[in-house]
């Protein structure tokens, strides 16, 4: 019972967390139009994997060795201060190097191009500072600082909107700003009184090592992920233009809807599965796989039947390009939803490294179809060449969890008849909750 309540409280949050995101890209296509729309795509995704690099999975290891108990928050959260000193002064020689070498010009000029530093320290102070939330199972606040987040970029975009002040530079010093807000929050929720500055001049480097070498080998699986999901977007800026990129992105946002389900799930998940003995871990993970992956492919369906007008309504018809991209995305997407789950239990097993085996995989294969399916089929090619590598993800997990565990992989991707009392039982339990709350 509490786990479906987490599971619906992350879930709704998300909904928001969507809907937000999405009149987010409306307010930069109508300001800024497709090829503003791209510029602002490619700079979130270069802080997005610097963030994920520099970061060592540390996050990851956070949920983990406060799930088990190893070390102390206070530990674990100096720890992280530290490291995230030391990456933000390295990020910043790194950037001046970049710009002496070859100019202040990275997707953004000027002004905006320094913005890259201060953007991925705080982008992997949020991932880590969040991460004790997390492995608390505090899903309330959790909620409550992913809003704060998207609420405040938004609102900072819509007024800079409406006085026609919308620039590239206004909109990523919105985003930096509105996550620094996010994460003053997000530190106050775990606790000032475990903030320790002896912890962050001196950490504890034996807590330090295990925090990197497990984070590590889950974080590979994590940035590889990431790179599946948008080395794309380099490539067609390279073999097409930034106003396809614009176009892309548009698709992709659409698609991503999709996986509310799954990272629903799979945030109240991991801790679970961490506590869990491994027989109740694997039984779990199966039931939730196989039922993530339905739900889904029902809201896969959902989607194709309304892309097409959807598309032209919401950003206009300059947008039309992106519809058929949605349809290419489509099986993909369905498929990393229940490869979601499938890592998460080889997170909780201590065996993370599979994940980035199967996440790398995936890789090849999309910079191998993307570099043949892009020119000369542009963003269908792109999003072809993804769910090819989004379903390849899922069979090399599916294999593991059957191979390496001795899980049964088709119950873990095929429903059977007694999920349908699952369904019947938790949304009668779920109802008699929500109404004992409202009557107390």
């Amino acid at each position: 019972m509490r786990f479906l309540l987490n599971v619906n409280q992350v879930f709704i949050t998300r909904v928001a967390l969507y809907a937000l995101a999405f009149l987010l890209s409306v307010v930069i296509a109508r300001g800024l139009g497709p090829d503003g729309r791209g510029v602002y795509s490619l700079f979130f995704l270069v802080v997005s994997i610097a963030a994920a690099i520099a970061g060592f999975g540390v996050g990851l290891g956070n949920v983990y060795f406060l799930g088990k108990g190893q070390y102390t928050l206070r530990v674990l959260l100096g720890n992280c201060h530290a490291l995230v000193i030391a990456i933000t002064a390295m990020a910043f020689v790194l950037t001046v190097a970049f710009a002496m070498a070859s100019g202040a010009d990275l997707f953004v000029e000027g002004r905006s191009y320094w913005l890259y530093v201060p953007a991925t320290a705080v982008l992997l102070y949020f991932t880590l500072i969040t991460s004790f939330l997390q492995a608390e199972g505090r899903f309330a606040a959790w909620n409550g600082v992913w809003l704060a987040r998207h609420f405040l970029v938004v609102a900072a975009a819509a007024a800079f909107l409406l006085a026609d002040r919308l620039t590239t530079f206004s909109l990523l010093a919105s985003w930096t700003v509105g996550l620094t807000a996010a994460n003053l929050l997000a530190l106050f929720l775990v606790g000032l009184p475990n903030v320790s500055f002896g912890a962050v001049v001196n950490p504890h480097w034996a807590a330090l090592k295990d925090q990197v070498v497990f984070g590590v080998k889950g974080q590979a699986g994590e940035l590889i992920q990431l790179l599946n999901l948008r080395l794309d977007i380099f490539l067609i800026a390279a073999f097409v233009d930034t106003e396809n990129v614009g176009y892309y992105a548009v698709a992709v946002g659409m698609t991503e809807t999709i996986w509310w389900i799954s990272h629903a799930v799979s945030t109240v998940l991991l801790p679970r599965l961490i506590r869990d003995a491994p027989e109740q871990a694997a039984e779990f993970t199966t039931v939730v796989s196989r039922n993530v992956i339905v739900l889904s492919a029902a809201a896969a369906a959902a989607l194709a039947l309304v892309a097409s007008f959807a598309v032209p309504l919401l950003f206009g018809d300059d947008f039309s390009p992106s519809v058929n991209a949605i349809y290419w995305l489509l099986p993909g997407v369905v498929a990393i939803g229940g490869q979601n789950i499938l890592v998460n239990y080889f997170v909780s097993q201590g065996r993370a490294i599979l994940s980035s085996y199967s996440a790398g995989i995936a890789l090849i294969g999309t910079v191998l179809l993307d570099l043949i399916l892009i020119p000369p089929f542009g963003i269908e090619g792109a999003a072809a060449a993804s769910s090819i590598a989004y379903i390849a993800a899922l069979s090399a997990s599916l294999y593991w969890y059957k191979n390496r565990f001795g899980n049964d992989a088709w119950a873990a991707l095929l429903p059977r008849a007694s999920d349908f009392s699952l369904y019947r039982n938790a949304v009668q339990e779920l109802r008699s909750h929500y109404a004992l709350m409202r009557r107390t």
